[in-house]
């Protein structure tokens, strides 16, 4: 699925870069998207800092709720 998606948005790159290209438009700036690491650098996604958050609210918040449900 993901490499579809990757295929996808190198296609649309290609025909973004001829219709620039026609308005006489030759220099663009793309962000990386040729991996999932990647995709998510360029969109500024901190995924350590997500997977301590969810570290930590698997260690504080689960337990509570499971404590909760009996």
């Amino acid at each position: 699925m993901l490499s579809n998606g990757i295929m996808k948005g190198l296609e649309a790159r290609i025909d973004l870069a001829s219709i620039l290209a026609g308005m006489g438009i030759r220099d663009v700036t793309v962000p990386d998207i040729s991996s999932k690491a990647a995709a998510q650098r360029s969109i500024g996604l901190d995924m350590e800092s997500l997977i301590r958050e969810k570290e930590q609210f698997k260690k504080e918040i689960l337990p509570l709720w499971d404590k909760a449900s009996v």
